[in-house]
């Protein structure tokens, strides 16, 4: 049986041959008027009606296409039941039916008569799974923008820029596709597709449009009716280095122990944790020596993962520390006490981060460990000698650096800051 919702096109089919096998089709005595249909609400209320068009082959039939309308008479299916009674009801009387009617009178004198049962419910809640306020996306891919409106607009555009130069498009669209009343999806403009009682519009990022980790900037401009102003609502892409992802899971596994599902608003998306990890990363090119400007492909790895962990964990932590307090409550009554604060938790373990970062006290932080790299990957001068043996070959000097010893030394002794 057909379960349709408010607001959804559908069209509905029939079948009328000789055989059970559906091998001798039935010809109508007059197409033009067979095979005919009725539309009728449990109330038995006509809502539509028309004559059948071809379909797949002979003797395969369909309505023309449907829209249940926004305040149709609803059934009642959380019943569950399957079988009806001749009145359209179910056993209890509480799930009523919508039905189509046909009949065909064939080229023989014959009528037939033929009657499908189906719901209509309605429109579930929408719910947006994807939380994230920035859109992430991995170098390469394949990724769609969506924009969620109550109603379809009159008008809707959609520029997309670099962060770096905003007033040169690299996409700009304004045709729309609308998927929702049967046309073919478009990769090249904007779709538009029914989902529960909201319209989402979405557009496919081509891959060839993040083809580097970079920022994008999205602008949806609309309008619902001509008498409505411009809204104009905003989305940020991070078109992000792969190399990202191999840091994504440790550090989920250090904040998120309690691994919280992916729809409550205490969890961590992927996007949020990328922002950690960068505002992490840039933290370890601020500490001392300042001159080092890491990206994640420059990034040593290795020894220097621990502390890229936890500086993007200090950043995450910080978040959830603000937002379990919003979401601190006490409740006292007259044998109760109720308290809600993880507070305290969070900021113990920020303190031992920090502490981890700046050493403890035992010398060993974050500034000793970059200055032994800045030093063992920083070359102090340049050395030419002639051999000591003048009877022996290579007798000669080659240059192999054009800086001077001096501005070599004074590079580095900038870089550690002790000039």
């Amino acid at each position: 049986m057909p379960r349709l919702y408010r607001g959804v096109t559908h069209r509905f089919g029939a079948a009328f041959f000789e055989d059970a096998s559906r091998t001798v089709p039935l010809t109508p005595a007059d197409p033009s008027q067979y095979p005919a249909y009725e539309i009728r609400s449990p109330s038995n209320v006509l809502v539509q009606s028309g004559v059948g068009v071809a379909s797949s082959g002979p003797g395969f039939w369909q309505t023309q296409p449907w829209s249940v309308p926004q305040d149709a008479e609803l059934s009642t299916p959380e019943r569950g039941v399957s079988q009806t009674l001749a009145d359209n009801n179910v056993p209890d009387g509480t799930a009523r039916f919508w039905r189509v009617d046909w009949v065909l009178n064939d080229s023989s004198g014959r009528n037939h008569q033929w009657t499908e049962l189906f719901e209509v419910l309605p429109l579930p809640a929408t719910v947006e799974e994807d939380r994230a306020q920035i859109i992430a996306i991995p170098v390469g891919l394949v990724q769609r923008i969506t924009h969620r409106s109550n109603e379809a607009y009159e008008s809707i555009t959609l520029s997309i820029a670099k962060s770096t130069d905003v007033n040169n498009f690299v996409h700009d669209i304004s045709a729309v596709q609308n998927v929702d009343l049967g046309d073919p999806i478009d990769t090249a403009a904007i779709n538009r597709q029914k989902d529960g009682e909201t319209f989402v519009y979405w557009f496919q990022i081509p891959a060839s449009t993040v083809d580097a980790e970079k920022q994008l900037q999205a602008i949806w401009t609309t309008k619902k009716t001509s008498d409505f102003e411009f809204d104009f609502y905003h989305d940020q892409i991070y078109s992000f280095d792969k190399r990202w992802l191999n840091y994504m899971k440790p550090l989920r596994m250090v904040v998120d122990k309690l691994q919280k599902a992916a729809d409550t608003y205490q969890a961590y998306d992927n996007s949020e944790l990328l922002e950690y990890l960068q505002r992490g990363l840039q933290s370890l090119s601020a500490w001392h020596p300042a001159n080092v400007n890491w990206t994640i492909s420059t990034f040593p790895g290795k020894m220097m993962d621990p502390y890229l962990l936890v500086a993007s964990a200090i950043w995450a932590l910080n978040s959830q520390f603000l937002l379990e307090g919003e979401l601190q409550a006490n409740f006292s009554g007259q044998t109760v006490t109720l308290d809600y604060d993880h507070t305290g938790a969070i900021d113990g373990m920020l303190q031992k981060m920090q502490e981890f970062m700046n050493g403890g006290g035992n010398g060993n932080g974050f500034t000793v460990v970059k200055e032994a790299w800045y030093r063992r990957n920083t070359a102090v001068g340049v050395v030419g000698v002639r051999p000591t043996r003048y009877t022996g070959p290579g007798t000669f000097v080659f240059r192999t650096n054009s800086g001077s010893f001096t501005d070599l030394t004074i590079n580095v002794l900038s870089g550690l800051g002790l000039l």
